[in-house]
């Protein structure tokens, strides 16, 4: 960007067209599990029988097992429509069809829709810059040195897997692997689509970026106290600013998931037991069931495999709430991180001293959401933010977060959730001068050329106002009525 005024009079013009920076409602289907936990996810409702279109493929239930299904709009199935619709329209339909994908997480399906607009409209410029953008994504980047790298990690040997921007050293399966690399390249898309949306001028490094995923949160923790020190053994992901190099782990370790797995399979082998004795029962005889969990209870074969098949659904959905929890815990502090490695890599943040902590946490946390243990996109509020800003009291005081007071001393709950609200709300609801005040922190030059003073204080000041407690207040009432589509479901039961 060149000077602050001139490039911002642009950016609002842009601003005003592109829907993907402002959040917007995104309402998956939400269902509300009888037994406890709710999960977004496709249903499809036959009679009795409830289908979830979990991560791992479906998935079978009784409506009996529910409180609620509410229906609502997976991006996914109401992509096609909207895409078609959008075809047969103009340059500014297909953008901003092009936006609803990629705010949705459906990072791919935007990118076709850009490339579509471009060819048929090739003078539209906000498309034609965009698309720009991509061509030099598209661009082979060089592989780093890891030998280094190698030296200093601890545990068993890495393997490497790639895509054209990203290198990933990882401990685990190809296929595991193949879906990380698949989530980082559709977040580094998206990050550099809205940023560049917004008019910032970002590059595209030479080298590609690397990413370290440990499988065993001991050897995680291992470097981390080696590398960053005591006060960060609370973290899942790091960002190492001088290495410019992710690492993250899993939420549990190999010996954990084990156990789980041999715990599930016991249980399901138990009901397979069950199962083939009930079978030897005689018509009109009855049948002493004894299973671990259960009181033990003498019930005819129709009551006996009742209890069974209830049982076996339980397990199910059991399973299902572990997967969702373990891919969304999973997949936000890789993303989180691989967004605090953007943001410096692209030169957003010209150097990482230039953003105060609370604002690079802020920005990175605003990527966090997952939908169906899928990635939701910037649209969607991520569950688990929205409950710890719920968590305090009341809005605290701007002036204390913009001097990052409680950040830089590993994770502190409260203080993160205050920097995550504290960006949404301002790109929510004063895009432009949010944009502003990125570039009075990207542009100290240009700060000292108009008057407007130097630091993160001054800088926020002169782009957002000098009535702090006033912008509190309307933070505080915005996010008052904040929901997630998890908040809003209701409890009741439906009718069948």
């Amino acid at each position: 960007m060149r000077g602050i005024p001139g490039g911002l009079s642009r950016r609002i013009a842009v601003i005003a067209l592109v829907v993907g920076w402002t959040p917007t409602d995104a309402r998956p289907e939400v269902v509300v599990f009888a037994e406890g936990g709710s999960a977004q996810l496709p249903a499809e409702v036959d009679g009795r029988t409830v289908r979830l279109d979990g991560p791992e493929g479906p998935v079978e239930f009784l409506r009996e097992d529910f409180l609620a299904i509410e229906p609502g709009h997976w991006p996914e199935d109401d992509w096609p429509g909207l895409r078609d619709r959008a075809l047969t329209g103009d340059a500014e339909g297909r953008y901003r069809a092009a936006w609803w994908a990629l705010e949705r997480g459906l990072t791919p399906e935007a990118v076709a829709m850009l490339r579509s607009a471009h060819e048929r409209h090739p003078s539209f410029r906000p498309v034609a810059h965009l698309v720009s953008v991509l061509d030099l994504l598209d661009r082979p980047a060089a592989g780093p040195d890891l030998s280094s790298l190698r030296d200093v990690l601890p545990g068993r040997p890495f393997s490497v897997s790639e895509s054209g921007r990203i290198v990933l050293l990882h401990q685990h399966d190809d296929a595991r692997a193949a879906d990380r690399l698949e989530l980082l390249d559709r977040v580094m898309t998206t990050f550099y689509l809205t940023f560049s949306a917004q008019g910032f001028r970002l590059q595209v490094p030479p080298e590609k970026l690397v990413v370290v995923w440990f499988a065993e949160e001991a050897d995680y923790l291992d470097y981390i106290r080696s590398e960053a020190g005591e006060s960060f053994l609370t973290t899942r992901g790091y960002y190492h600013p001088t290495r410019r190099v992710v690492f993250v782990t899993t939420p549990r370790s190999r010996a954990d998931e084990s156990r789980r797995q041999a715990a599930r399979f016991a249980r399901l082998r138990e009901l397979d037991r069950a199962e083939a004795a009930l079978d030897s029962v005689p018509p009109g005889a009855r049948f002493r069931l004894e299973l671990s969990g259960e009181r033990p209870r003498v019930l005819d074969r129709d009551a006996a495999s009742r209890v069974i098949s209830r049982l076996r659904r339980e397990a199910r959905r059991e399973d299902l709430l572990q997967d969702l929890d373990r891919r969304h815990s999973e997949g936000a502090a890789a993303v989180h991180e691989l967004v605090h490695q953007l943001v410096v890599a692209s030169g957003l943040a010209p150097a990482y001293h230039r953003f105060p902590v609370w604002l690079h946490e802020g920005i990175a946390m605003q990527f966090e959401a997952f939908r169906g243990g899928r990635w939701a996109g910037l649209a969607a509020i991520p569950p688990h933010r929205l409950d710890q800003w719920r968590s305090l009291r009341s809005a605290p005081p701007i002036e204390p977060i913009l001097r990052d007071e409680g950040f830089g001393a590993g994770y502190v709950a409260d203080r993160y959730a205050a920097a995550w609200a504290l960006v949404w709300f301002l790109r929510s609801e004063e895009p432009a001068r949010f944009a502003s005040y990125l570039d009075r922190l990207r542009n100290p030059s240009g700060l000292a050329a108009s008057g407007a003073g130097g630091g993160a204080v001054s800088s926020f000041r002169a782009a957002m106002g000098t009535d702090l407690d006033g912008l509190r207040s309307r933070w505080a009432g915005r996010m008052s009525g904040l929901e997630t589509p998890l908040d809003s479901a209701t409890t009741e039961p439906k009718p069948d």
